[in-house]
């Protein structure tokens, strides 16, 4: 389909170059034929719902794309986000667990429209650090508003698409992505490899109970 992709055709073999265009071309086509790809936080008591679009046959030309790239609004700014259509497919659906960061929960848009707003604080030349950034949404978001932000990730896939969409986004030089568990002794590790230490470390949803 030239709307997306699977998550089962060898996204594990693409690379955040791959990704980059792909997502780049269906943001093309997403304007060209003028959809609305809004994608809104969502109410807690609706993360439940499904869609009965898991039903089609894999073989269903109908079938949407599992990844697609989604347009966001804050603080009027335009993002695109290659990432989990759970739009079409639904929260609950099951995927492969290194492809649970490619969905975007509810808190990272609220996070990322707070921080956008005149109520929060400045982080413009602050060295931040994201914790669980999935699909790198607040990192480029906080990049856009004049941080120094670096999104970490310990799923290798979910670091591709991260870098991808620093780079659909434009801030790839100020958004940087690296693989990282978060815990006492990743941080010591961390640390000792020469990183520098951050002003601000974030996580949006990076603890749930299942």
């Amino acid at each position: 389909s030239d709307r997306g992709l699977l998550v089962e055709e060898r996204l594990g073999t693409w690379d955040a170059e791959a990704l980059f265009h792909v997502g780049k071309r269906l943001r093309a086509v997403a304007l060209e034929s003028n959809e609305d790809l809004g994608c809104l936080p969502v109410r807690h008591d609706e993360l439940g719902k499904t869609c009965h679009s898991t039903t089609f046959s894999p073989l269903d030309s109908r079938r949407p794309s599992e990844i697609e790239v989604f347009e966001y609004q804050f603080g009027g700014k335009q993002f695109w986000f290659l990432q989990h259509n759970t739009g079409a497919y639904g929260w609950m659906e099951l995927i492969p667990d290194d492809a649970l960061g490619l969905k975007v929960w509810p808190p990272c848009p609220v996070l990322c429209q707070y921080f956008s707003g005149p109520d929060a604080p400045s982080l413009r030349g602050r060295r931040c650090l994201e914790l669980g950034a999935g699909v790198g949404a607040l990192g480029v978001a906080l990049a856009t508003m004049g941080a120094q932000v670096t999104v970490t990730e310990a799923s290798d896939l979910c670091v591709r698409f991260a870098k991808a969409n620093a780079k659909i986004n434009g801030v790839e030089e100020a958004c940087l992505v690296e693989w990282l568990e978060f815990g006492e002794e990743d941080a010591a590790r961390y640390l000792a490899a020469g990183a520098e230490p951050f002003d601000v470390v974030l996580g949006a949803d990076v603890i749930y109970v299942d």
